[in-house]
């Protein structure tokens, strides 16, 4: 009674907890997450550790060939990277007492392996001859894609391994279901063609005070098409209104200004969503680039150009670049976009996109590049671009 059954009975002094592995199914997604300290300060291991449980994770424990590269991946050229695996003696004060290796997260290793053993029967990436046991190396760090016992980081800003600084890899286990959902949503009314033209030539519609009025009016019909006309006078403005389920021939040239507009019919839009525990922020996607094919001479090539360069310095960052005609934005932003932090749409052919989704998508910024217009322009989530 009062006990886990799924404890470790092994389990010793100053250990963190450990539990039996028990995997059923699928092995949930893993990423491989760096951090490191800022350049004016240190970071001990234990706030190295701390960084990583605000990320939701821990230090990294490494399990497979697969996740070593990952965590070589992420640890990249330059840094030594601490990992998640450490000494513990069961006296403090006894380095190389009694004691064993243990992983933060407490993944199962080797309990019986001493400070200078190899562990038997568990992955490991230890160079030849490592732990070698020295009385002060009790953490473990990747060093040129293998791992060595070392000294644990000081805290000092200028703390280095072998003229090397240092970062900690992190762990980060997303738990997932896969949820498949189905919704129609309408799309918004937008002008098709010139000024002039109207649906029907012998409908002369009825008398409206203002556009959403007629759009109201196409709504309730289930008309996919509604024309529109300022006919004139002070307010309230005389306006026309007619709708039409069709337009395949319309009147064109006509004596007053009508416009028609399209819409109103519902999309169906198919969302999966595959994570029941919150990305973190560190992980979500950060920024999309949104403009015609790279092929496209002129804005879109030079978006491209940008989306490569940023990608070559800033290899931790997520900047994606995405291409497609204007037609399939407002369905592909209303799908999608809330896996990205900030959307930049280059140039001007994306403002009706970006007036129909903007309101809907009140977490993700977007930025506009050769276009700035309102009501855009005084949106919290909008910002005007050069």
């Amino acid at each position: 009674a009062g006990t886990n059954p799924f404890l470790d009975p092994a389990d010793t002094n100053n250990n963190p907890p450990r539990y039996l592995s028990i995997h059923c199914g699928q092995r949930a997604p893993v990423n491989f997450v760096k951090v490191k300290a800022h350049i004016a300060e240190g970071l001990t291991y234990e706030q190295l550790e701390a960084r990583c449980q605000d990320r939701r994770g821990h230090l990294a424990s490494i399990l497979s060939e697969e996740e070593q590269a990952l965590a070589v991946e992420a640890c990249t050229e330059s840094d030594v990277c601490y990992i998640g695996l450490k000494w513990r003696p069961d006296d403090p004060a006894d380095s190389l007492g009694p004691g064993s290796w243990s992983w933060e997260d407490g993944s199962p290793y080797d309990s019986g392996a001493g400070p200078s053993d190899q562990p038997d029967g568990y992955y490991h990436n230890f160079e030849t001859g490592e732990p070698d046991g020295a009385p002060t190396a009790t953490c473990v760090a990747i060093w040129d894609g293998v791992w060595r016992d070392s000294q644990c980081p000081s805290g000092h800003r200028n703390f280095k391994l072998d003229g090397r600084y240092t970062a900690g890899i992190c762990k980060i286990i997303t738990t997932t279901t896969t949820t498949t959902t189905t919704t129609t949503t309408p799309l918004p009314y937008l002008q098709i063609g010139d000024d002039r033209r109207r649906c029907d030539s012998t409908d002369d519609g009825i008398q409206v005070e203002r556009i959403e009025d007629c759009q109201a009016e196409a709504m309730s019909k289930g008309h996919a098409f509604f024309s529109f006309s300022i006919v004139g006078g002070v307010a309230p403005t005389l306006a026309l209104c007619a709708t039409s389920e069709s337009c395949e021939n319309p009147e064109t040239g006509t004596r007053l200004p009508w416009a028609i507009y399209q819409g109103g019919l519902n999309i169906a839009i198919t969302s999966t969503t595959t994570t029941t525990v919150p990305i973190p922020p560190e992980l979500r996607r950060t920024t999309a680039i949104m403009s015609r094919p790279c092929e496209v001479y002129g804005l879109p090539s030079i978006a491209c150009k940008a989306v490569e360069r940023a990608s070559a310095l800033m290899p931790e960052d997520h900047v994606e670049h995405l291409s497609m005609e204007e037609e399939f934005c407002i369905p592909w932003m209303l799908a999608n976009a809330t896996g990205y932090r900030s959307i930049i749409f280059v140039g001007p052919q994306w403002q009706k996109c970006l007036s129909a989704v903007y309101t809907a998508l009140p977490e993700t910024r977007f930025t506009t590049v050769d276009f700035c217009q309102p009501p855009e322009l005084q949106a919290e989530n909008v910002v005007c671009g050069s």
